[in-house]
């Protein structure tokens, strides 16, 4: 399983164009001006639907803004908003990353990067799934301790947490792809450590993303 953190490079904008934004009349409200203020964005390829669909969102608030896409990978977030495309054809306003900027090579100007969050995971469950006495080390480090859940009925949760706090750790359990663990886990009422996790009828997805 992949881990890391997606980043998003936010840079270039003008002044002039983070004004009009800023102004951007009520959509009910209407407006004299309707020139467009475009935006570039652009990077790691695993956001792009998730870029799209907020700067859809976004437009339907601020008929003036206009997004456009081009997501050709984490190697051109950096490239393309501060290296050496930043004055391109191909140049953009925000960058997406997949990964931490490097250190020697893509040095982000103060104020331009930030972090949206790391090792995001979903799971969507029912209230037949429960955690009981569960106990998770590596080592001598204790992940969880005696933790104890049950689920609300047709709730989707969120775990969200610096790197190392468990949550993918979390997820391979209740998966069953981890049973190196005390305590019980129970999915639709039977206990995990007796179904082989190709058989699970669960399924999860590890969202890692971030800002630079």
């Amino acid at each position: 399983m992949k881990k890391g953190i997606k980043t998003l490079l936010a840079v270039g904008l003008s002044v002039g164009a983070i004004a009009s934004l800023a102004a951007c009349k009520d959509k009910n409200e209407g407006s004299t001006n309707t020139s467009k203020i475009t935006i570039n964005f652009g990077g790691s390829t695993s956001v792009e639907k998730i870029a799209k669909a907020l700067t859809a969102s976004f437009a339907t608030e601020c008929p003036r803004f206009e997004a456009v896409h081009n997501h050709t990978g984490s190697g051109d977030a950096y490239k393309r908003t501060q290296g050496g495309e930043k004055a391109g054809a191909n140049k953009l306003d925000i960058g997406f990353l997949s990964r931490e900027l490097k250190a020697d090579t893509e040095q982000a100007s103060a104020g331009t990067s930030g972090l949206i969050c790391k090792d995001g995971i979903v799971a969507v469950v029912n209230n037949t799934n429960s955690i009981s006495n569960l106990t998770k080390k590596y080592g001598e480090t204790v992940v969880f301790s005696n933790l104890n859940y049950t689920f609300e009925n047709t709730c989707i949760y969120g775990l969200v947490g610096r790197n190392g706090a468990g949550k993918t750790t979390l997820l391979n359990i209740l998966s069953n792809y981890d049973k190196n663990y005390t305590g019980v886990i129970s999915i639709d009422g039977e206990k995990m450590n007796k179904v082989d996790y190709l058989d699970m009828p669960v399924a999860y997805l590890v969202i890692e993303c971030g800002v630079v």
